[in-house]
């Protein structure tokens, strides 16, 4: 038996619930999106218990959409990754269509049932089918037949398991839901009856000859049955086994008490890896007892200093633990995403880092396609510890990931998207004369990746975009052969854009302005105030006693004011630099000015490379009176 495979969005309450594996019956459509959405809201089902504060406690259900045959074979080793019930989901047809008549659907309910032995109970699910059509006779869990009104009917099954065929005319999410709500109480009931004949053989007569439970790998070739080592450790594993059925049954403080046992049977012996599955589920189990109760157990709350401590020391014992066993190396890598998790809730996100380097450092045998969820998950795993550079590194990776193999050029564009926010990268580029922060040899490499998936994607317009963002923004940190290289695909792009994409100017800031001065206009064409101003200036100073005073509230301003005339042509001197290795055509720059309508004459030029400030005139007339105000020029 091979190692588990790795969950990469394991957390510690997975503990608490009971795995259900949901599947669509031939290909999925919107409605199995809308009827697993429906499943999806009932998280929680009530067990009567008059022994609890308010006479019941909550079990806890985690559907899944896929989930590896073999991972129910871990299910005595922890009982979280046993698919304890199955639901299926198809939509009736003629027979003639994909094989959607129900006894079709009903076959296929039957394989997925077969691959999933450890299933103690299933639905089959199916939408759209009439009174009119066949079905199978609803056969109880011992074979016999029943009546029914026509709604269920059940394909024979064995005798541990129980299966029914729901039929529904179409989706009724009210319906579905209270289906649904009574299989998971149907599968709690069924493991209520199984813990309390756990707790009856364990302090039966039999308690002495209780069989050694085994992870999928051990193999106990030679090993004396009728010593006392060897008796504690099967004892050891059936607490810590009768501990994980309690956890996911919401009985905190018994499985709390169970796990106390085992860990001191396990340390004993020593049974190192179910020591360390033990420890595990006993964090598991504080995080229960913290919640106070089934409704706050998806939200944490914080422990106190203490708590927290010995849940990282039992967490770090559990990961050494399992270190020991190569076997295991994927149950020691969720051990450690679970704790890294659990610790950024509780706000030591330095210790959760620890956690989150050591899965790093591991040597985890996995595919391409796992490669680009591992990464992917690390990166949110990061993000939730408040390193967002680190996040932003790990979804690079996975971005880059989607390249190796059979590349995926619109997954990898999608993954550096998503990095940009941790590199303080954004494509919406501030205002001129805004500031960028971040780092910019690493936002260079960022952009020249989109820049390479852009072109693999053929989207022309995103690489056209990529590559002037480049010489824009970071064009002072590349070096003269980056920018050579850019302005080399820059125009190889251009040259093959078409459509309206290709009418839009790829350069906003380039060339850069180095001096952006309006003139004043030529002595005789100056205009002058009418009447005389001699007089009213002598009339302002005889009105002082001082003949000068440093006090003049309305001074005027060092500048003159400058005036340009309606109707007759005004100028703005311009200087021009071209930073690029290429020579630099601007087909239309004109003024742009606001306040005053002003006719614009567009110039055109053409810049040598890396040239040096280029004198320019622009020029425009204004069509009215009033405050002109230039805002530069396009």
């Amino acid at each position: 038996m091979g190692s588990a495979a790795v969950d990469f969005e394991a957390r510690l309450e997975d503990h608490h619930c009971l795995l259900v594996l949901v599947q669509p019956l031939g290909p999925a459509g919107p409605l199995w999106d809308r009827a697993l959405e429906h499943i999806c809201r009932v998280r929680c089902t009530q067990l009567n218990d008059q022994q609890q504060p308010d006479g019941s406690r909550g079990v806890w259900l985690r559907y899944v959409t896929s989930y590896a045959a073999d991972g129910s074979h871990w299910g005595d080793f922890q009982a979280h990754r046993r698919v304890l019930g199955l639901l299926t989901v198809g939509e009736c047809g003629s027979k003639d269509e994909n094989g959607g008549g129900v006894e079709a659907l009903c076959h296929q309910h039957e394989q997925l049932l077969q691959q999933h032995p450890t299933a103690i109970d299933s639905r089959c699910l199916l939408f759209g089918g009439t009174a009119s059509q066949p079905l199978p006779p609803l056969v109880s869990a011992s074979g016999e037949e029943e009546a029914d009104r026509g709604e269920e009917a059940v394909p024979p099954v064995s005798k541990l398991r129980s299966t029914q065929c729901l039929l529904y005319p179409e989706l009724d999410g009210e319906k579905l839901e209270r289906d649904v709500a009574d299989f998971a109480a149907s599968l709690a009931w069924v493991l209520e009856s199984r813990r309390l004949e756990r707790c009856f053989d364990r302090h039966g007569p039999s308690a002495s000859a209780l069989p050694l439970l085994k992870a999928p790998f051990e193999d106990f070739v030679g090993l004396d049955t009728e010593s006392r080592q060897f008796r504690r450790r099967c004892q050891g594993r059936q607490r810590k086994q009768l501990g994980d059925l309690s956890l996911q049954l919401g009985l905190g403080r018994e499985a709390h008490a169970l796990y106390t046992e085992a860990q001191e049977l396990l340390r004993s012996v020593p049974d190192w890896l179910w020591l360390a599955a033990t420890l595990e589920g006993a964090v598991a189990t504080t995080c229960t007892l913290t919640a106070g109760g089934s409704e706050a157990i998806q939200q944490q709350r914080r422990l106190s200093g203490p708590a927290v401590d010995e849940g990282w020391e039992q967490l770090r014992e559990s990961c050494i633990h399992y270190a020991k066993y190569s076997p295991v190396a994927p149950i020691q890598a969720e051990c450690g995403i679970k704790a890294a998790r659990w610790l950024a809730a509780q706000g030591r996100a330095l210790v959760a880092a620890e956690f989150v380097q050591s899965v790093v450092s591991m040597n985890l045998a996995l595919s391409e396609l796992e490669k680009v969820s591992w990464y992917g998950s690390l990166a949110r795993l990061y993000s939730e510890l408040g390193l967002e550079r680190k996040a932003a590194f790990y979804m690079r990776v996975a971005a880059l990931k989607c390249m190796a193999g059979k590349p995926n050029p619109t997954q990898c564009y999608q993954l550096l998207l998503k990095s940009l926010p941790g590199y303080r990268l954004s494509l919406e580029k501030p205002a001129k004369g805004g500031t960028m922060e971040g780092w910019p040899r690493l936002q260079i490499q960022l952009l020249q990746d989109l820049l390479v998936t852009a072109r693999k994607m053929d989207d022309l317009a995103q690489a056209v975009s990529h590559v002037c963002q480049l010489l824009e923004w970071r064009l002072e940190w590349l070096s003269p052969t980056e920018r050579a290289e850019a302005c080399q695909q820059l125009q190889a792009l251009a040259s093959r854009l078409q459509g309206p994409a290709s009418a839009q100017p790829p350069l906003l800031h380039l060339p850069l302005v180095r001096r952006f001065q309006p003139q004043a206009p030529a002595p005789h064409l100056r205009p002058l105030r009418l009447g005389s101003q001699t007089g009213s200036a002598a009339v302002s100073s005889s009105n002082s006693p001082f003949i000068f005073s440093p006090l003049q509230p309305h001074r005027r301003s060092g500048r003159a004011p400058l005036l340009w005339v309606q109707g007759e042509v005004a100028a703005v001197a311009l200087q021009l630099c071209n930073p690029l290795p290429t020579e630099l055509a601007v087909q239309h720059m004109s003024l742009v000015a606001d306040g005053v309508p002003l006719e614009s004459f567009p110039a055109s030029l053409e810049l040598p490379p890396e040239s040096s400030p280029y004198p320019v005139k622009l020029l425009g007339t204004p069509r009215a009176t009033g405050q002109l105000r230039l805002l530069g020029g396009c």
